[in-house]
């Protein structure tokens, strides 16, 4: 919760209205706040917050939008544990074909969270 100088908690208009004085102090042209609102929901949704969790930070009044960014986070979830599932296939195949791999484990993440850098190698079959 922000609070102004008096202490009190700023009403809805209260950060667009002082970001915008901001960012207008610091000579920014074409800089919007309603920006920052749509990040932080889909950040939310990527995070796996529900649809009211996020209602209640960015004060949407309407589920509407707010189900789109779910739904786009809920896309894109299963695109990368498709590409998490196509790639540990491929490296199954390219290991039995030379060997070089035992067994393949997941890691956490990969490097820049690059799927194909998400497995390491353990044992050898030969």
């Amino acid at each position: 919760m922000l609070t102004g100088a008096n202490g009190k908690p700023w009403k809805i208009d209260h950060f667009r209205h002082e970001m915008g004085a901001q960012i207008r102090a610091a000579g920014l042209e074409g800089i919007v706040t309603h920006g920052l609102r749509t990040t932080a929901a889909k950040w939310m949704a990527e995070a796996g917050c529900s649809e009211r969790e996020i209602m209640a930070i960015t004060g949407h009044t309407s589920p509407a939008m707010v189900s789109r960014y779910v739904r786009e986070a809920d896309q894109k979830r299963r695109a990368q544990s498709a590409a998490t599932k196509v790639t540990r296939y491929r490296l199954e195949l390219e290991s039995a074909k030379t060997g070089e791999c035992g067994v393949l484990k997941p890691l956490s993440a990969g490097p820049d969270n690059d799927p194909e850098n998400a497995w390491k190698c353990e044992g050898n079959q030969s």
